[in-house]
């Protein structure tokens, strides 16, 4: 299984940060008020963004469970210093082969999707995709072809 490098999801982070939808943090954060302690495990961590993002918003005593393939990459999520409030535990899997073990406990998944969807010219604008690429999946669409679209997290799947 290859990995991210440490250093190129460094620079996305900051990227990311901006990226997070503030009313959905909310949301969350306000889910959780009132209760003694929450538990997050955080799929294929990377370097710990989720933590440092997220984190700070919750309201409550905080239990995470960063989960990657990387050792490299745990090493790195794990905060220098976190609050008195927040325990952090790192665990190495191959999420492909051992998901179950990873999937201990409740899960919660938030997504929130745009009331109108983006056209092909919006994201060729945003630069998520080339002309060429779009045309080509524009061509998939109209001759109603099975297409397989993969990627990692993040990368815009649900987008597409």
């Amino acid at each position: 299984m290859s990995e991210y490098s440490a250093e190129w999801l460094g620079l996305r982070e900051p990227y990311d940060v901006v990226a997070r939808n503030a009313v959905v943090l909310d949301t969350v954060a306000s889910a959780f008020v009132g209760r003694a302690t929450i538990s997050v495990v955080d799929l294929a961590c990377g370097t710990g963004a989720t933590l440092r993002a997220v984190g700070p918003h919750l309201p409550s005593r905080q239990n995470w469970t960063l989960i990657d393939h990387s050792l490299a990459l745990l090493a790195l999520a794990l905060p220098s210093a976190t609050p008195a409030r927040v325990t952090v535990t790192t665990t190495a899997l191959d999420l492909a082969r051992d998901l179950k073990l990873a999937l201990d406990g409740p899960i919660l998944s938030i997504r929130r999707f745009r009331r109108r969807a983006l056209s092909i010219d919006n994201l060729i604008e945003l630069g998520s995709l080339t002309p060429e690429i779009a045309e080509f999946v524009t061509g998939i669409v109209r001759a109603r072809l099975n297409a397989i679209v993969t990627g990692g997290t993040g990368s815009g799947k649900t987008t597409l």
